[in-house]
């Protein structure tokens, strides 16, 4: 999941969580989506101030449920579209490289803050 200016992907920040078949082992890593193609994808980048030690990731019942927390100010506020995406089945990112494959299914929704 990611926060972008205008509901895409490319020129956002996301959190990307897995976790492997079982439950067993699992990540969660900061991407700046720069672009479509995967060298564009840069793990360990982008503007999401994360809470460090503040992530957790697991899977319950076929769900999966990812935590952060991001450190916010009133003038430091995600950016107002929330993105999701899922990812490949089986297909995990990996040392060195940590490289995304094609997501399956993407959604964003626009967030009022003031609200």
């Amino acid at each position: 999941m990611g926060f972008s200016a205008n509901g895409g992907m490319v020129g956002s920040s996301a959190i990307v969580g897995w976790v492997a078949s079982g439950g067993e082992g699992g990540g969660i890593k900061q991407y700046y989506l720069g672009g479509y193609a995967p060298n564009q994808v840069v793990p360990n980048k982008g503007n999401l101030n994360v809470v460090p030690n503040s992530t957790f990731i697991t899977l319950e019942s076929n769900h999966l449920y990812m935590v952060f927390q991001l450190q916010t100010t009133t003038t430091t506020q995600p950016l107002s579209w929330i993105i999701f995406a899922t990812g490949s089945i089986g297909l995990f990112p990996q040392a060195p490289s940590f490289a995304l494959t094609k997501h399956l299914d993407k959604i964003s929704q626009r967030i009022d803050y003031s609200k």
